[in-house]
């Protein structure tokens, strides 16, 4: 099920989006949303916010209300998401880092800060500095690189699981909360393909591209980069809350010896074929299909 933009949760889940890229240290954005969220989600009726306060009769009064006493209780930058430029973004010291990370400014590095964002505003955590977070991508392309630097998950933590599904798609769960959240690409009819995009790819991917020719590719791939952070999340994806199982901890186990390569493995890695223990790796060698 889609969630309702019009909700005063969601209300809230767009002011910490506007809220959040005011301060270029990962720590200290997520630090701000959780505090914008602890306020956001009392109850209307609750004495801490209502004792001498004439609360609203209305849904929109009450929103709006809200929207009051939250500016009132934590300073709101003008420099908000939903007014902040691509050429912006792209500056901010988080943005470099996926750059870094990555290699170069493309239109999936684009749409993978966009989601992770996004996905770590709902759950109001700061960067997983072991496997507080699990992320969940359902591709292997240049999006999944901005995921694993803005929400500090990554192969190495385990917490950072793929699924070949070809799909523009990210689950994030927090282990504190057990809250969930998938984000993916909308539905949009593909736009007639641009021919001279399409032909500059493929000279640069077979590595025939002249040096002008990687210049025009270069120029062409960044307008469509920053014509995709030009946009809020909502636009560029359906955002659902989920429930799903936590998947487990990384293991740590001793390693044992494969029967056949004699190379340390992990014990629960090893498969047995006539009364051998084997790697994987050996494993296919043996039974290649």
């Amino acid at each position: 099920m889609n969630i309702n933009m019009n909700t005063p949760m969601c209300t809230s889940i767009r002011m910490r989006m506007k809220t959040r890229r005011t301060a270029m240290n990962t720590n200290t954005f997520i630090h701000m949303n959780m505090t914008m969220n602890t306020v956001t989600r009392i109850p209307m009726t609750d004495k801490r916010m209502t004792t001498g306060m004439n609360m609203p009769k209305t849904t929109d009064r009450m929103i709006t209300h809200m929207r009051t006493i939250t500016k009132n209780l934590i300073p709101i930058n003008t420099n908000k998401r939903d007014t902040m430029s691509a050429q912006t973004i792209v500056k901010t010291e988080l943005f470099q880092k996926c750059l870094d990370f990555h290699g170069h400014l493309c239109p999936g590095l684009s749409f993978g800060y966009q989601a992770a964002m996004a996905g770590m505003d709902w759950l109001t955590e700061r960067r997983a500095e072991d496997e507080e977070i699990v992320a969940i991508v359902e591709t292997d392309a240049c999006c999944s690189d901005a995921v694993q630097v803005i929400t500090g998950c990554t192969f190495g933590k385990g917490n950072f699981i793929y699924h070949d599904y070809g799909k523009m798609a990210f689950t994030f769960i927090s282990r504190r909360t057990g809250k969930g959240i998938r984000i993916y690409r909308k539905h949009v009819p593909e736009p007639s393909p641009d021919n001279r995009h399409q032909e500059l790819m493929n000279l640069v991917r077979s590595g025939q591209a002249s040096e002008e020719d990687q210049k025009a590719f270069k120029k062409i791939h960044e307008a469509k980069s920053m014509e995709i952070l030009d946009q809020t999340p909502d636009t560029l994806f359906d955002i659902r809350e989920v429930k799903i199982p936590l998947p487990p901890k990384a293991r740590m186990e001793p390693s044992v010896l494969c029967d056949k390569c004699k190379e340390p493995t992990m014990g629960s890695k090893l498969e047995t074929l006539d009364g051998q223990s084997l790697c994987r790796g050996c494993l296919a060698e043996k039974n290649p299909h």
